[in-house]
């Protein structure tokens, strides 16, 4: 319903705007005369009530939902109008879920081309057995794992309390957030086999925030009720302070970005800004009665 609709993303501000991205709810105001299209509704209810984010896959329109809970988590699969999408290889074949080992936080589905296409990237924290306790697993798109980035390839040698993870559909860059102190860019080299660190070319930044979004080299986190942009300049082998992030915008809680367009969406709690790759608003759409 409506109302149960409305509690669990008043709850959840991520879910909001991944929603919002992942179905294209554009509600025009007065003053957005670019659009015309109206409210398209909702894709529907997933089964569980917490996940903790969403992530799109773009050349297809599946969703992914992580979700933690108990001695476990998962990654759920839908098709774009929210029935579930069975994985057909690896040891869930056959169930639209991946079971991952620890908790996960955030998941990002690689659409650049090459031999990551396809992939997805899952944060995994408390990894039993593992040797590295939080590392980032890489998931072929039919089920199977590929592989997995522990961190090895940073100067810090470890992706601890890791995060958030993007990918920049422009140029195929990887984007990591590790202790909530740095953001790492992972630049495929041309993996082949499993994929791990010695894949990637890897730089950093002095930056925060699980929430990632990325295009054009540029990356945009939402931390705090601020939304920071880092240039593709700040990113070096050795990262170091102070913080390098611009303030571009406030009272943000969760960003996300338009692969095809580069436009920015803000989300504001009882609507979406849509903002330019420099922090300017174009239009907005939503309204507190669709978002709770």
């Amino acid at each position: 319903s409506q109302a149960s609709t409305a509690a669990r993303t008043a709850r959840l501000p991520f879910l909001i705007l991944a929603l919002a991205a992942a179905v294209v709810l554009l509600l025009p105001t007065v003053a957005s005369a670019r659009t015309t299209r109206p409210y398209e509704g909702s894709i529907g209810s997933f089964l569980q009530e917490n996940p903790r984010s969403l992530a799109l896959d773009q050349a297809t329109g599946d969703i992914y939902v992580p979700v933690s809970g108990g001695a476990s988590s998962e990654i759920q699969r839908y098709t774009e109008a929210g029935a579930p999408k069975n994985f057909t290889a690896g040891p869930n074949a056959g169930s639209n879920i991946l079971k991952i080992d620890g908790s996960v936080q955030n998941v990002a589905v690689y659409r650049a081309g090459g031999p990551l296409n396809g992939d997805i990237f899952v944060t995994e924290n408390n990894v039993t057995g593992s040797g590295k306790a939080d590392v980032v697993k890489v998931f072929g798109n039919e089920g199977a794992l590929a592989g997995v980035l522990d961190g090895s390839g940073t100067s810090d040698g470890g992706l601890p309390e890791v995060c958030g993870v993007a990918v920049d559909q422009s140029d195929g860059d990887i984007y990591i957030t590790a202790n909530n102190t740095k953001i790492w860019r992972y630049t495929p080299k041309s993996p082949t086999g499993a994929v791990d660190d010695s894949d990637f070319t890897v730089a950093g930044t002095i930056g925060y925030g699980c929430n990632l979004a990325a295009d054009s080299g540029s990356v945009y986190t939402a931390v705090e009720s601020r939304l920071r942009k880092y240039g593709p300049s700040q990113f070096v082998a050795k990262p170091s302070p102070p913080e390098s992030g611009t303030v571009i915008a406030q009272k943000v809680t969760a960003v996300s970005v338009d692969p095809k367009t580069g436009e920015v969406y803000a989300d504001k709690g009882d609507h979406i800004d849509v903002l330019d790759p420099d922090g300017n608003r174009l239009y907005e759409f939503g309204h507190a009665a669709n978002f709770g």
